[in-house]
């Protein structure tokens, strides 16, 4: 009777102590610090060591930028989750010959429960702009306020499940409200 009673006391102190265990690591992963996991996964799993910046948005994607020693930039979209960061999707973009202050490039967005949205990355190469409007006639489609990438050029990600971005114009303004560039897309 004694040695069953151990047993069933050892058992409860061995599934506690497994049960504490589980709870210390989940923890540790929802409360580390995103772009340092993210950064982490990146130069182990894919490689990559030039990463410039990294960007968390809505709390579980992320975009980070990688520029290359050839000097193309990588940008590569990842996703939280139960564990990690999971890949998702990555495009390279060749700077040589883009001569406006502004590149923006059109996909389909990568994330979960998003594959029907258009997405939009915004590049922004002119150092004196500090946001875009994206407008049809007189509907402002977005407002981008730019985030800066670890380069000192700034970017904007917008998702959206509108075609009005395709035959939009893109408004870039300075700090003061004034318009430095504009840009129509057409179809």
């Amino acid at each position: 009777m004694e040695y069953s009673v151990r047993t069933v006391k050892a058992k409860k102190v061995l599934l506690i102590l497994v049960c504490l265990l589980v709870i210390a690591v989940a923890s540790i992963f929802f409360i580390s610090d995103d772009k340092k996991q993210i950064t982490r996964e990146i130069e182990n799993k894919l490689n990559y060591k030039n990463i410039t910046h990294v960007e968390v948005f809505d709390d579980k994607k992320s975009i980070v930028f990688i520029k290359n020693d050839d000097g193309t930039e990588r940008e590569i979209y990842l996703e939280k989750s139960l564990i990690s960061w999971d890949f998702k999707q990555d495009y390279s973009f060749i700077r040589e010959g883009v001569v406006d202050p502004i590149h923006i490039s059109f996909f389909q967005s990568p994330f979960n429960n998003e594959q029907k949205s258009n997405a939009l990355l915004l590049r922004v190469f002119d150092g004196e702009i500090s946001s875009v409007k994206i407008k049809k006639g007189k509907d402002v489609i977005h407002n981008f306020e730019l985030l800066k990438k670890g380069s000192g050029e700034r970017f904007g990600l917008f998702r959206t499940k509108s075609n009005d971005v395709f035959d939009a114009k893109f408004i870039a303004y300075n700090k003061r409200g004034e318009v430095v560039f504009t840009n129509k897309i057409s179809k």
